[in-house]
């Protein structure tokens, strides 16, 4: 009597984006179930990877070396947030600091991306994860845009909304990377400080 191996299964339910299927790797022709709202991401030995969506269950053409369950459904996160430290800004006043808060909105877009880019021993990311990543990203990205270039402060708003875009643009284009749209980022409030 030939004894079917059990379905590869998501074990564990949580708020994780991305959970690592336990006990790999897994040999060809078994099964994986996949629950609704998941997608599955299949990673090969030399690092090939593929997703497989809308389907309920999927047989394994192939031998894989791990297997990561990722959120369809990943909900937009939002969060406040703030420069860590005063950054330095040169204006028609001189070199002055600056400090800035406001929100900003971001989504796993694209697991793939994350998982073959991020994911090396991890076993799952939670929202916290990225969230603390973006956060962290912040402040250099405004040091950054900042730069060398001299800035004119005398109508706050439109000083706002230039580095409005100009900080947008640049952590967009980086995340994208990773897999993690930037879907809005506001800027609620800057000081500006004469250091002199």
């Amino acid at each position: 009597m030939i004894r079917r191996k059990p379905n590869i299964k998501l074990t564990e339910y949580s708020d994780n984006l991305i959970v690592k299927a336990t006990k790999g790797p897994f040999k060809k022709k078994s099964m994986i179930d996949i629950p609704k709202g998941y997608e599955v991401v299949l990673i090969e030995a030399n690092g090939t990877s593929e997703i497989i969506r809308n389907v309920h269950q999927y047989k394994l053409d192939r031998n894989v070396h791990a297997i990561f369950y990722a959120k369809t459904n990943a909900l937009v996160q939002s969060t406040k947030w703030g420069t860590r430290n005063r950054i330095s800004i040169t204006t028609q006043e001189g070199t002055e600091s600056l400090g800035a808060n406001g929100t900003l909105s971001f989504t796993l877009a694209n697991p793939l991306r994350y998982i073959n880019k991020l994911m090396h021993s991890e076993e799952d990311v939670s929202p916290e994860k990225i969230k603390t990543m973006v956060l962290d990203k912040v402040t250099d990205t405004f040091s950054e845009a900042l730069g060398t270039k001299t800035w004119d402060d005398t109508n706050k708003n439109d000083l706002m909304k230039t580095l409005k875009t100009v900080v947008q643009e640049r952590l967009a284009q980086y995340f994208d990377n990773f897999g993690i749209n930037i879907d809005a980022f506001i800027i609620e409030n800057i000081t500006i400080t004469n250091l002199t």
